[in-house]
């Protein structure tokens, strides 16, 4: 459902609404993740590259590294 003051965005891969409540959180949100690609992209340009970003995402989700 999308009400009056709702945010709609699209993009070739598809379309979403965001409760105009939730859109400056959202917003704030992109804005780290962001700010977060854009370090890692810098990295790998200098050649700093590293997976570890993988691990802690798992780790967060509860996932455990076999031995």
């Amino acid at each position: 459902m999308v009400n009056p003051g709702d945010v709609i965005l699209g993009d070739a891969t598809g379309v979403v609404v965001i409760r105009r409540e939730f859109a400056e959180d959202v917003l704030q949100r992109a804005y780290v993740q962001r700010d977060a690609l854009r370090t890692y992209v810098d990295s790998v340009k200098r050649g700093i590259f590293s997976l570890d970003w993988v691990d802690a995402t798992l780790a967060a989700a509860g996932y455990e590294e076999d031995e």
